[in-house]
């Protein structure tokens, strides 16, 4: 199970690769003031550096968020996040629609 130190470490490590020309396609998408989301069933603690690195702000990161204890240690995950469902990826890219 992960914990904070553990997440950190491999933030750390791991070099995160883009596909080869999605961060200009992104660059150019906010630089025409187009809204661009990240809708991810991963974690907002590996998804929220990705998004940092796009120019995505935060409000913009859908993805499931881990409840540490006050040690660090993993207690569990958010259950009300809408990613956390079956189907809840595309329940949020339909809300975005609207």
């Amino acid at each position: 199970q992960p914990t904070t130190e553990g997440v950190a470490e491999c933030l750390e490590r791991e070099q995160q690769i883009f596909t080869d020309g999605m961060e200009m396609v992104v660059a150019k998408l906010l630089e025409r003031g187009t809204d661009v989301y990240l809708v991810s069933g991963g974690f907002e603690l590996m998804i929220n550096p990705l998004a940092e690195q796009l120019g995505i702000p935060q409000e913009n990161v859908y993805a499931n968020r881990i409840i540490f204890d006050n040690a660090g240690n993993y207690k569990g995950f958010d259950r009300s996040a809408p990613t956390s469902k079956s189907g809840g990826k595309g329940r949020v890219v339909s809300k975005l629609k609207r």
